[in-house]
C-alpha cells in the first residue's frame, strides 16, 4: 500500500493549460495558480512546436507582415495583457462606472509599473463594445421603445432611422417660440455643444439660449436649455440633419443670428452649412487650451509668456493687453506681426500654427469691433452650457438611475427642464422663485393674491401672452434728429451761371491788415479789431486794478459751487438758507493726516455780505463782483436788477 504523504496546502497548485493554434504553428501556455489563492502566479510556461508535415511555403504563410499602425517606426512591440486586466475591466464595466474612471483606477492599481498590466482608454472602449456583443443588445429594440414613449411623451419629437443606427430630436413645446423671439429677433447668441456618457453608446448634441425675459438675483439674464439630438456618430452629417430638424418644426429659425460653438470643426461645419446668415463666436477657453495644449507638445519652457502674449495677463492692478484685445483686425495684424520674430525664436512653428487655425477666430469674435458688431460684453465663453451638462448628470445621480437607456434618460431630461426652468416662468411672474421678470415684461407682474384667485384658463392665457410678447425697442418712436429741418441743397460748381465780366479792374494796392483779437464766450465766437488806444491792453498799465476778482454763484449749482462747500471762509459760520454766495481765490487752512495744519491756494467761497467780503478784501468793491452768463440764467429778472444796481457787472 503506497505510503500517504502529507503536503503543505500551500504547495500545492492547479494546473491550466491555454492551447492556440495557428495553421501547424501551436501555442501551449501553462499557468499555475495556488489553491489558497485566487490569482494566478506570475510565472508562466510557454511551449511552441510546429506540426509533422511543415515545410518552409507554410511558414511564411503563417506569419504574415505588421499592419496598421504597427508598421510605425516607433511603435513598440506587442505585449499579452495580463488575465487580470481583463478581470479588473469587465467587472468595472458590469458596475457602470465611467470608461476615463476605470483607465484611472486599474493603472492606479499597478504599482510595480508592469507593462502588461498597463491599459489606454482605447481598450476599455473594446472590451466594452465586445461585452455589448455577447449581450446581443439590438439597437433596433430600442428604436422601437422610443417609438412606443412618443405616444406618452412629448419630448422626443422625431425618430429617424437608417441601415445600422437611428437618431431623435428632442425639445419641448416653448423651446422653439423662445429661440425665435430671443436668438432671431433678439440678440441672445445660440450655444451648441455635444456630451456624452448619459446613454449607452449615444452622443448628445444638446444647446441653450439665454431667457432675455428673466433676470436672477444678479441682474444677468439666464441660460434655458433648447432643443438637443440623440446620435450615434459625430460627424458633419449629423449635424446637419440637427439643424434642419429645427428649420422643418420653426422655418424662421433659418435666420439665428449667432451661434456658438467650442472648437469642434464638425459641429461648426455641419452647422453653418444651413445657417449661412448666421456669425460664429468661438469659446474663448477651449481656444486658450488648445494653444497651451500646442505649446506642451512643442516642449516650449515660456508657454506662460506666449500665452499672456496672445490672451493678455493681470498682476495686482496692472492688466497687459493681449492679441485678443485688439481694436480690429488691422490691429491684430500688426500685433501679430510684432510677435512673429519672438515666437519663431522661443517656439518654432507655434506662428504659423496661429495663424493658420486661430487667427480667424480672433477676427470673428475676439477682437473689439467684432465684438461691438455682435454685441456681445467681453470674451465669449461657453461655460454656461458646459454648466447645464454637469447639472444633467448630476439629475441622474440624485434619482440613482443606474440604466443608461435612451427612453429613460429621455425622460429625466424632460423633468429636469420642466422642474428647473419651465416652472420658474409662472413664479416669475408673480414675483417668486429664483429669477423675476426683465424691465421691459414687468407689466406682466400678477400679485400672489390675484394670481390665487385667477382660473387655470386665465392663468394659462397670461403665461401664453408672456412666452409671444415681443418689447419694443426704446428708440422706436425717437422723433428723428433731421425732422422739421430743410435739407440742405447742395450746389455744385457745373450747375451755377458763368460769372459776370468786370470792365473796370479793382485796386491792386495792398490793403492794409489791422490785427483782430478772436474771443470765445460760452459757444459763441467773437471777432474784436484791436485798437491803439491806451486802454486797449491793460498789461502795460502799471496802477492797474490787480485784485482777485470776485464772482456770485448760486448755491444750487454744483458746477460753480460743490456739495462739500458748507460754511463761510471769512466768518466760518455754516451756509443755511443762502441763496447765492460769492466765489473768490484765497488760502484755505486744512489738517493732513498727520495732524498738522497747512494752507493751501485755491477757491474760497464767502457771504454776500459787506462785512464778510470787506474783511476778506480791505480792497473790496462790489464793481470788481462779477455775474457769469450760467449764474443769471438760474437767477431772476428782479433778484439780477437788485445785484446790478449794487455795482456787480455781467460778464
Amino acid at each position: 500500500m503506497p505510503e500517504k504523504l502529507e503536503i503543505d496546502a500551500k504547495n500545492v497548485f492547479t494546473l491550466t493549460r491555454h492551447y492556440r493554434y495557428k495553421g501547424s504553428f501551436t501555442h501551449m501556455i501553462a499557468e499555475l495558480q495556488p489553491v489558497l489563492d485566487d490569482k494566478p502566479i506570475d510565472f508562466y510556461y510557454l511551449l511552441c512546436r510546429w506540426g509533422a508535415s511543415i515545410n518552409e511555403e507554410e511558414k511564411e504563410r503563417t506569419f504574415i507582415s505588421k499592419h496598421g499602425n504597427a508598421k510605425k517606426p516607433f511603435a513598440g512591440d506587442y505585449q499579452r495583457r495580463h488575465p487580470d486586466v481583463k478581470t479588473n475591466v469587465d467587472s468595472l464595466l458590469a458596475e457602470k462606472v465611467a470608461v476615463d474612471e476605470i483607465y484611472l483606477r486599474v493603472n492606479k492599481l499597478n504599482t510595480t509599473e508592469d507593462p502588461a498590466k498597463i491599459i489606454d482608454s482605447k481598450y476599455v472602449h473594446n472590451r466594452k463594445y465586445a461585452l455589448k456583443l455577447k449581450e446581443n443588445i439590438n439597437p433596433l429594440n430600442q428604436a422601437e421603445a422610443i417609438i412606443n414613449s412618443m405616444q406618452k411623451n412629448n419630448f422626443i419629437r422625431r425618430t429617424t432611422f437608417e441601415e445600422d443606427r437611428y437618431s431623435t430630436f428632442n425639445y419641448h413645446d416653448i423651446m422653439m417660440g423662445d429661440i425665435v423671439k430671443y436668438c432671431v429677433n433678439g440678440e441672445s447668441i445660440f450655444n451648441v455643444d455635444t456630451t456624452f456618457e448619459l446613454a449607452d453608446g449615444l452622443w448628445l448634441t444638446d444647446s441653450c439660449y439665454e431667457n432675455l425675459s428673466l433676470i436672477d438675483e444678479h441682474g444677468k439674464h439666464p441660460f434655458f436649455p433648447g432643443p438637443s439630438r440623440w446620435h450615434f456618430r459625430k460627424d458633419t452629417s449629423e449635424f446637419r440633419k440637427f439643424a434642419t430638424d429645427m428649420i422643418s418644426f420653426a422655418p424662421e429659425t433659418i435666420e439665428l443670428r449667432k451661434l456658438g460653438f467650442d472648437l469642434d470643426q464638425a459641429q461648426s461645419k455641419g452647422l453653418k452649412e444651413v445657417f449661412k446668415n448666421s456669425f460664429s463666436c468661438w469659446c474663448t477657453h477651449h481656444i486658450q487650451g488648445a494653444c497651451s495644449d500646442k505649446l506642451s507638445k512643442m516642449r516650449v519652457n515660456c508657454i506662460d509668456r506666449i500665452m499672456a502674449d496672445i490672451f493678455g495677463s493681470q498682476v495686482g492692478p496692472v492688466q497687459e493687453l493681449g492679441l485678443a484685445d485688439a481694436e480690429n483686425v488691422e490691429d491684430l495684424t500688426a500685433k501679430l506681426n510684432s510677435l512673429e520674430e519672438d515666437w519663431q525664436r522661443n517656439a518654432p512653428g507655434f506662428f504659423d500654427y496661429f495663424k493658420q487655425n486661430h487667427f480667424a477666430r480672433f477676427s470673428d469674435c475676439l477682437v473689439q469691433s467684432a465684438r461691438d458688431k455682435l454685441q456681445i460684453d467681453g470674451r465669449y465663453y461657453n461655460n454656461n452650457l458646459e454648466l447645464l451638462h454637469k447639472l444633467q448628470k448630476k439629475k441622474r445621480e440624485d434619482l440613482k438611475i443606474a440604466s443608461k437607456d435612451v427612453v429613460v434618460m429621455s425622460d429625466v431630461l424632460n423633468r429636469w427642464i420642466e422642474e428647473n426652468f419651465y416652472s420658474q416662468i409662472s413664479l416669475a411672474i408673480r414675483g417668486k422663485g429664483k429669477y423675476r421678470l426683465a424691465p421691459e415684461y414687468a407689466t406682466f407682474y400678477v400679485s400672489p393674491s390675484r394670481y390665487r384667485d385667477m382660473t387655470d384658463e386665465q392663468r394659462s392665457r397670461h403665461i401664453t401672452k408672456f412666452l409671444q410678447f415681443i418689447p419694443t425697442p426704446s428708440n422706436t418712436y425717437k422723433k428723428p434728429q433731421d425732422s422739421g429741418k430743410k435739407k440742405k441743397v447742395v450746389k455744385r460748381r457745373a450747375t451755377q451761371e458763368e460769372p459776370a465780366l468786370f470792365v473796370v479792374r479793382h485796386d491792386q494796392s495792398t490793403p492794409a491788415i489791422a490785427p483782430v483779437k478772436i474771443r470765445k464766450s460760452a459757444e459763441n465766437w467773437a471777432i474784436h479789431d484791436v485798437t491803439d488806444d491806451d486802454d486797449a491792453d491793460d498789461d502795460f498799465d502799471p496802477d492797474r486794478d490787480n485784485s482777485q476778482p470776485f464772482h456770485i454763484v448760486v448755491r444750487s449749482d454744483v458746477r460753480n459751487c460743490p456739495k462739500l462747500v458748507k460754511r463761510c471762509e471769512q466768518c466760518r459760520i455754516p451756509f443755511t438758507t443762502e441763496k447765492i454766495v460769492v466765489r473768490s481765490m484765497g488760502n484755505r487752512p486744512h489738517t493732513d493726516s498727520k495732524g498738522n495744519e497747512k494752507i493751501r491756494w485755491g477757491n474760497v467761497y464767502l457771504h454776500y455780505l459787506t462785512d464778510c467780503l470787506s474783511k476778506f478784501n480791505p480792497d473790496f468793491r462790489f464793481s470788481n463782483v462779477k455775474i457769469s452768463k450760467d449764474t443769471a440764467k438760474l437767477l431772476t429778472t428782479k433778484r439780477l436788477k437788485k445785484l446790478t444796481n449794487k455795482g456787480c457787472k455781467l460778464e
